[in-house]
């Protein structure tokens, strides 16, 4: 069976507290330049409101913030900022606040949750390679035991064809020899005796021959299922390096990502 030694499979083992350490302090450093350029944009929003105001003049009367004059307030017009400059500071406070906590907890829960993500597909691909790991590994054993089972069998009915052969060779060397050896009248049950035990050994030939014949199908049978289990086994495990490399891809671009939003930050 052909199959990739999981000794040859590189995974790319990734410092998750290291990783997170470093995008925490680029998050950090993004952050900052876009609270601050936030706090520009809400100063330049609520400056360019409060101008709007102040050149909007209307005729206003008995307003003691403005200082009102019943005799001359019908003919000159007031800027009515004052009486709105405390709501408009409190709402441009509001927004500044807004953008410095809850955006950055945005930002850092997200950031939280892709790497726990990460975390835990990768620990769920490294126990499943173990475990296909194993698989395989009990797989290559049961088909070495089947191989060593099946040379100790065809050792075996080599051994007894010798055996059978040998003995056929004594008989016939025997029988050419019988007219010229003296032999005790004992002697004439030798051949029969010789018979019987050739007769056996052709039985035990035959009982060997039909036994590695079911013994060779079935080997054969076994090693098919062996070998469907491991092609099966294979393809999961490249099926788990697949994607624990796109999991590490994954990864990389937004390692990548977040070193271009660094050197940006530094250059601005």
């Amino acid at each position: 069976m052909n199959s990739t030694p999981l000794s040859q499979v590189s995974i790319k083992a990734i410092d998750l507290e290291q990783q997170n350490k470093f995008m925490q302090k680029v998050v950090d450093q993004m952050l900052e330049q876009v609270n601050q350029s936030f706090e520009q944009h809400i100063s330049l929003a609520f400056t360019k409101l409060r101008t709007q105001i102040s050149e909007r003049q209307l005729y206003v009367l008995y307003e003691e913030a403005l200082h009102c004059d019943a005799a001359t307030d019908h003919r000159v017009p007031k800027n009515v900022l004052p009486l709105f400059s405390s709501f408009l500071d409190a709402c441009e406070q509001l927004a500044v606040q807004f953008q410095h906590v809850d955006f950055r907890a945005y930002v850092n829960q997200a950031i939280s949750d892709c790497f726990q993500i990460y975390q835990e597909q990768s620990t769920i691909l490294q126990n499943q390679l173990v475990l296909f790991e194993r698989q395989n590994l009990n797989l290559n054993l049961q088909q070495q035991k089947l191989t060593q089972l099946y040379d100790a069998r065809s050792s075996q009915l080599e051994h007894e064809s010798v055996k059978l052969t040998l003995s056929s060779l004594i008989q016939k060397e025997q029988q050419n020899n019988k007219s010229t050896v003296y032999e005790p009248d004992e002697a004439v049950f030798v051949p029969q005796k010789l018979g019987a035990q050739i007769l056996k050994l052709k039985k035990e030939h035959q009982h060997l021959n039909e036994e590695n014949r079911k013994m060779q199908i079935e080997f054969e049978k076994q090693e098919q299922q062996l070998k469907k289990q491991n092609e099966a086994t294979q393809q999961k495990i490249n099926k788990l390096i697949n994607e624990n490399k796109a999991l590490n891809d994954g990864m990389r671009e937004i390692t990548v990502y977040m070193k271009e939003l660094e050197t940006n930050i530094h250059c601005k």
